[in-house]
């Protein structure tokens, strides 16, 4: 994990259930962190997931909250399939790293995929401890349109 190589990795999930609801979903995100100079860093991350049968509320595809859209609240859309992508540039200073980031949601079913339906956001987060603790503020850009500030642990930058 040389920070001064690309790193990369994919997450894959399949998932299902028996019983009162019967369903499989599976998703597929992908990470992407590279150098662009000694202190600067870029990274993306893009990801899509799906759902067959019958799956529970608690099974549905979510995005909102720091782990999947910024800016927004958590479960801000959901559905029985989810797109969703993220950018980043970072600069490393002494005491952590300052970001600027975007990112892309969108949840809901399978049968109506439109992007216009998709969410963004833009903002600034600082991460110290090499990205362990990490304070996001974040703007949504389509209704509604709030500021959001997160303070979580470990995210891709």
């Amino acid at each position: 994990s040389d920070p001064t190589l690309p790193q990369g990795r994919f997450d894959f999930l399949v998932q299902g259930g028996l019983g009162d609801f019967e369903y499989a979903r599976s998703s597929l995100v992908g990470h992407l962190v590279f150098p662009l100079s000694a202190r600067m860093r870029m990274a993306v991350e893009a990801g899509a997931g799906t759902s067959w049968g019958s799956p529970s509320t608690q099974r549905l595809w979510y995005v909102g909250g720091p782990s999947t859209l910024r800016g927004y609240d958590p479960r801000t859309a959901g559905g029985t399939s989810f797109g969703r992508a993220r950018g980043e540039l970072a600069r490393a200073f002494s005491f952590g790293r300052i970001s600027l980031f975007s990112d892309l949601g969108w949840a809901g079913e399978r049968s109506d995929v439109r992007f216009e339906d998709a969410f963004s956001s833009v903002g600034a987060g600082i991460s110290i401890l090499d990205g362990l603790i990490r304070f996001d503020g974040a703007w949504g850009l389509d209704a509604p349109r709030d500021f959001r500030f997160d303070a979580y642990l470990d995210q891709i930058l």
